[in-house]
């Protein structure tokens, strides 16, 4: 339950930083992670940044997309 991700967006939304993530290599499906504002400030993380990600199973949330032009 671990990878490599490229940073492609860092979205301030107040209390917490949400960061687009692209899995490196195989071409994955796009991810999003939600991040503490204060923990963001720690790690210095920016676009094109590559980063380990670890999916623990407790914290994942999945979310159905509406399909493109609906």
């Amino acid at each position: 339950n671990r990878l490599m991700a490229r940073v492609t967006s860092v979205q301030f939304q107040g209390a917490f930083t949400r960061l687009g993530l692209c899995p490196a290599g195989d071409g994955g499906p796009a991810l999003e992670c939600d991040l503490a504002a204060t923990a963001l400030a720690d790690l210095e993380i920016e676009e094109g940044a590559e980063l380990p990600v670890a999916l623990t199973p407790g914290a994942l949330r999945a979310f159905v997309m509406a399909p493109a032009g609906a």
